[in-house]
């Protein structure tokens, strides 16, 4: 006989959910914005030398605008400024709390699918930001919306939304971010059926297989690394730039493990001894394998824990500042990057467009004619052994109410088999010939 699933309607809760849920709205509504030094883990709040240079070479390593102070104060910025990203307002934007409320099971049709168990963030950056500066950060706005559907569904779909803004030591609005997060989940009906509260240990990249490379994938890789082109002081005017240009694009991987140390090793040096949150009774962000060996929850990133066949994951941001690159090679020294949006998932072969037409801000990929014409969208997220190539195509160009001179570009990662792993929305300032 078929387990039934249970039926939920917008904003009404038993009282265990109702439990749930007002918690997670105090811890949303009670923490301020922290900076971060890129993700994940809470960062010092101010900007220093070697951590902007270092930051610099592991996602830009051939670009010495953000990393040589010689090179840099011959710049328009008369000096080294951080990479984008390399500080972020954040809040807590995220509602991940499907474990408490039971909310453990996936694979919706795509006929069920509502807005999708993924992350909608935008960054918007103000000043540029450099070494010795000092950053307070506040919350602005907040919403929670339940959007399951009126008449009742087997899916419960929460959203939420939070607008963090970082401040220098001068006062001075430098970043700000809107984080958003779409949860859908379904519960069975009888509790007897439904599985642990803890995400299970299995690693979603066991729904995905690795590829398995060729030589003819490594030309294709080699090709991909030589036609990388770096602007640098070859100044890109606004004027000259079309819409449909597409900046030339670039290629990272194959991922490995070792990589994934290297480009976020920091955070293996930030994990606690687990002793005492074991003592405590504090294990909520661990996890065990088949031996009952602790893991904090972020060696999903670095190793298998011990389950056979598993591969670790891409941080959510791996691939957002892989294609960042792509943006600083085309836009040269003298570009700003005025925005950074990117947008993730947490499922592999995602069967339908986790961003449709009919969400608040429809996918960026469809703003690229031959992707909306094939129909093609984000369907997985980075594992390790995927190759990124980014790509991006200039959707619009124009004059800001400040009388700056503002491009809009749509940026995407996507794997050797064309799996899309990430898509991105920036905006960059470039000077202009009138100006010059």
């Amino acid at each position: 006989m078929a387990k039934e699933f249970e039926i939920f309607y917008p904003y009404q809760y038993d009282d265990h959910d109702k439990k749930i849920i007002d918690e997670a709205l105090d811890r949303m509504n009670g923490k301020g914005a922290e900076t971060m030094p890129g993700m994940p883990g809470m960062g010092p709040n101010i900007a220093v030398k070697e951590d902007m240079v270092a930051y610099a070479k592991k996602w830009a390593p051939w670009n010495p605008l953000f990393s040589d102070e010689t090179y840099a104060a011959d710049s328009r910025w008369c000096g080294l400024m951080a990479y984008p990203t390399y500080k972020e307002p954040m809040g807590m934007g995220g509602f991940m709390i499907r474990g408490d409320l039971g909310l453990e099971y996936r694979g919706m049709a795509e006929g069920e699918q509502i807005v999708g168990n993924g992350m909608d963030h935008e960054i918007f950056y103000y000043k540029p930001i450099r070494s010795g500066d000092t950053f307070t950060a506040e919350t602005g706005k907040k919403e929670f919306r339940d959007i399951t559907p009126e008449g009742g569904s087997t899916v419960r779909c929460l959203w939420s939304s939070t607008e963090n803004l970082m401040y220098n030591q001068d006062g001075d609005l430098v970043a700000r971010s809107i984080m958003r997060s779409g949860s859908n989940f379904k519960r069975y009906r009888d509790p007897a059926d439904r599985g642990p509260k803890k995400l299970p240990r299995k690693n979603m990249a066991q729904f995905r297989k690795c590829h398995s490379y060729t030589e003819e994938d490594y030309k294709r890789i080699r090709d991909l690394w030589r036609g990388e082109k770096l602007r640098g002081k070859e100044t890109l005017y606004w004027e000259d730039v079309n819409v449909g240009d597409e900046p030339a694009p670039t290629c990272d991987g194959p991922i490995t493990a070792i990589d994934m140390i290297r480009l976020h090793g920091e955070t293996i040096l930030r994990s606690p001894d687990m002793r005492q949150a074991i003592l405590e009774g504090r294990t909520g962000r661990y996890e065990t394998d088949d031996y009952g060996l602790f893991y904090m929850d972020w060696a999903q990133h670095y190793c298998d824990r011990n389950i056979p066949g598993a591969r670790p994951v891409y941080y959510n941001t791996t691939a957002r500042n892989q294609c960042l690159r792509m943006l600083t090679n085309w836009c040269g020294d003298d570009g700003f990057v005025t925005k950074v949006a990117w947008r993730l998932i947490y499922e592999t072969g995602n069967p339908f467009n986790t961003f449709p037409e009919t969400w608040d801000r429809p996918s960026y990929l469809f703003k690229v004619p031959y992707l909306k014409e094939a129909g093609r969208f984000m369907n997985t997220h980075g594992i390790v052994g995927d190759t990124s190539i980014s790509r991006g195509y200039v959707t619009d160009k124009y004059v800001g109410e400040d009388g700056g001179h503002y491009v809009d570009l749509t940026g995407w990662v996507e794997d050797l088999d064309g799996n899309i792993m990430q898509e991105l929305a920036f905006t960059v300032l470039l000077p202009s010939r009138e100006n010059a």
